[in-house]
C-alpha cells in the first residue's frame, strides 16, 4: 500500500484523544428520476428501498465503537439544519420536509440514532447532487468530543429506454473490527421497472483488472482482497451484450497501516497564552503494533464548521499543522482536518 488517509476535528480535541469515523449508508444513497413520467428509481417511498444513514464512531485513544452522546446529533442536508417534529419527521427545509425520518440503528456494537430517508428527493427541480451531514459527540477519555460527518447524496435524470444497474454494498462497504465480510448485491432496471435476475447475467471485475472474477448474483469481500480500497465493476449482460455497468467500492479499515494523528498543546484553547494554539503532527503506523513506518508525505486541507473549504493562518507542513484560537473562532467555532499520505 503506498496511500493513507485520515481525518481529525480540532473542536474535539480532549487530552489527546479525538473522535474518529464516519456516517455510512444501508444502500446506495443514489437516485434517478424520470421528466416525462415523475417516476424516481429507487422508489424511496417503498420501505424495502428506504436508506438508513447512521454514524460509526471511535475514540481515537481506545478505537473502541462509541455510543451517541444522546441528544447531541444534529443532521444538516446540503449544509443547511434539517428541523423534525415530535414524531421525528423532516419539516424543513423544505426539500427534505417529510421525506426525511430520524430513527435508531444498530451499526454492528451499538444502537446509535439514525436518519431514514422516507421519501423521494429526485423532482424536475431537483437533479443534482446532494449531501447529508451529520454533527454529534461521543463520550471518552471522560470527556464529550465532537465529530461531524458527510455523505454524498447522487440524483440524476434518467431515460424510460435505458437500463441502470446498482449496487448494495453491506455495512456501508466498509470491512472493520466488527465487520469481516462485505456482501455486494445488485439490481438492474430498465427505466424505471426492476429487470428479473433470470433475464440477465453478470461479470465482476476487481478495478483494475479485466478479468472477471465472478458470475454470481452477488458477490463477498473479505479483508485479504483488499488493499485499502477497492473498486468493483458489475456488468449486466443480456443476450450477450452488456447493456450496464455499476461501479461500487469496499473499503478495509483493518489495513496493516493507519494514519495516527499526535496532538501536542491544550485541551481547550483559548484567547490567549499557551493554550491559545494546538499542534498536530502525522504519522503511519502499523495496526496492532503501533510500529511507525517512514517515508510518507501528507497534504491537508481543511473546512469549517459549516462544511465549507477553510485556509488557516498557518501553512500546513508536509508533517503536520498548527491551529489557533483566532483559526477556530473564524472557522464557526471548530475545524475538521483531511490529510492524506503519500509513501516517497
Amino acid at each position: 500500500m503506498s496511500d493513507v488517509a485520515g481525518s481529525f476535528y480540532i473542536g474535539m480535541i480532549v487530552d489527546g484523544d479525538s473522535a474518529q469515523g464516519n456516517i455510512r449508508s444501508t444502500k446506495p444513497l443514489v437516485q434517478m428520476y424520470q421528466k416525462d413520467t415523475g417516476k424516481c428509481v429507487p422508489d424511496w417511498s417503498v420501505a424495502a428501498n428506504q436508506p438508513i444513514i447512521y454514524p460509526v464512531m471511535r475514540s481515537g485513544n481506545e478505537n473502541v465503537i462509541k455510543s451517541i452522546v444522546s441528544g447531541s446529533e444534529k443532521w444538516y442536508y446540503n449544509n443547511t439544519p434539517i428541523t423534525f417534529n415530535a414524531s421525528g419527521l423532516a419539516t424543513a427545509p423544505a426539500a427534505v420536509a417529510g421525506k426525511m425520518q430520524t430513527t435508531t440503528y444498530n451499526n454492528g456494537s451499538v444502537n446509535v440514532p439514525a436518519l431514514k430517508i422516507v421519501g423521494n428527493l429526485a423532482s424536475a427541480s431537483n437533479m443534482d447532487a446532494d449531501t447529508i451531514r451529520m454533527d454529534g459527540e461521543i463520550e471518552a477519555s471522560g470527556h464529550n468530543l465532537g465529530y461531524t460527518s458527510e455523505i454524498p447524496l447522487a440524483i440524476s435524470e434518467f431515460s424510460n429506454s435505458a437500463y441502470y444497474g446498482f449496487l448494495y454494498p453491506s455495512d456501508g462497504g466498509i470491512i472493520d473490527s466488527d465487520t469481516a465480510t462485505v456482501k455486494v448485491d445488485q439490481e438492474l432496471y430498465k427505466g424505471g421497472s426492476l429487470v428479473p435476475q433470470s433475464n440477465y447475467s453478470l461479470k465482476w471485475y476487481k478495478m483494475p483488472s479485466t478479468t472477471a472474477w465472478s458470475t454470481a448474483n452477488s458477490v463477498s469481500l473479505v479483508a485479504d482482497d483488499i488493499d485499502s480500497k477497492l473498486s468493483i465493476r458489475a456488468e449486466f449482460i443480456i443476450g450477450g451484450e452488456v447493456v450496464a455497468i455499476a461501479i461500487g467500492e469496499v473499503s478495509d479499515e483493518t489495513d496493516p497501516l493507519f494514519l495516527a494523528v499526535n496532538f501536542s498543546g491544550p485541551t481547550y484553547l483559548t484567547s490567549s497564552g499557551a493554550t491559545s494554539e494546538v499542534t498536530a503532527t502525522y504519522k503511519v503506523k502499523k495496526t496492532g503494533t503501533g510500529e511507525e513506518v517512514t517515508g510518507f508525505t501528507f497534504k491537508t486541507t481543511f473546512t469549517k464548521a459549516d462544511g465549507t473549504a477553510f485556509t488557516p493562518a498557518n501553512a500546513p507542513t508536509t508533517t503536520g499543522c498548527k491551529l489557533t484560537y483566532t483559526d477556530v473562532k473564524g472557522a464557526g467555532g471548530n475545524i475538521t482536518g483531511y490529510v492524506q499520505g503519500t509513501k516517497s
